[in-house]
């Protein structure tokens, strides 16, 4: 609501507000919307600056950040069959939209690897493994020395770093993946290379299940069912 008299604070709160309705408008629009990965990935990182800053201010200036409100952080995760999950940690804001940015990469270079462009599709890929990657070995231990009371059962995937290690893992085999296929669309194919290629591909996926069977059981049984057929291959 307000922020007391502190200008920059209440402008800088306006600003991230207004990015945080079109982040969610790209969300929810995405399956209609015609390169909407791409889309995505812009208005979190348009959406990103702003999210920093309040954590700053929240760091070194407390007493300007006080709110007359809880704040309430609404994201329904695109892993799980689960309604919306509701928190009022900027650190859980700023997981989730962070997701939402690997998400986005993966959904561009699913359609890059539709158009035939692999090249492309696997930078995409192994974007988003990047940005798992800081989520699980950076950010989200960062939270939990904060001394975070959220339970990690209470969480979404996207916010818990054992399944961010698990995704890691699982968009770099698709990264491999795009390279299978370079392989196989090629003149002349190399079949010692192709095989070498597609048994990393099959470890990769067989670590994210049982990486994520062994260290994150409970959120393993929540995923959506496609996420559940790399068990079958």
């Amino acid at each position: 609501k307000t922020c007391g008299s502190h200008a920059k604070t209440l402008a800088l709160l306006r600003k991230a507000d207004t990015q945080r309705v079109d982040l969610a408008a790209s969300l929810t629009n995405a399956s209609n919307t015609p390169n909407s990965g791409s889309a995505t990935v812009r208005a979190v990182e348009s959406y990103l600056p702003s999210l920093r800053s309040l954590l700053l201010s929240c760091e070194v200036q407390p007493d300007d950040a006080l709110l007359d409100a809880a704040l309430n952080f609404t994201w329904r995760s695109s892993m799980e069959k689960r309604e919306e999950r509701r928190s009022e940690a900027l650190m859980y804001e700023l997981s989730m939209a962070l997701a939402s940015k690997a998400f986005g990469h993966v959904v561009h270079g699913c359609d890059k690897s539709v158009d035939g462009d692999f090249d492309s599709a696997a930078k995409e890929f192994k974007t988003a493994s990047g940005v798992f990657d800081f989520l699980a070995t950076k950010h989200l231990s960062q939270w939990v020395s904060l001394g975070s009371s959220v339970q990690t059962i209470d969480l979404p995937p996207e916010a818990v770093a054992p399944c961010c290690e698990g995704f890691k893992e699982l968009f770099l085999a698709h990264a491999q993946q795009m390279a299978v296929a370079k392989t196989m669309m090629g003149g002349k194919m190399n079949y010692s290379i192709l095989a070498k290629l597609s048994l990393g591909v099959s470890e990769q996926f067989e670590y994210f299940v049982s990486h994520l069977r062994q260290n994150a059981s409970t959120h393993y049984c929540r995923l959506e069912q496609p996420f559940l057929e790399y068990e079958r291959r």
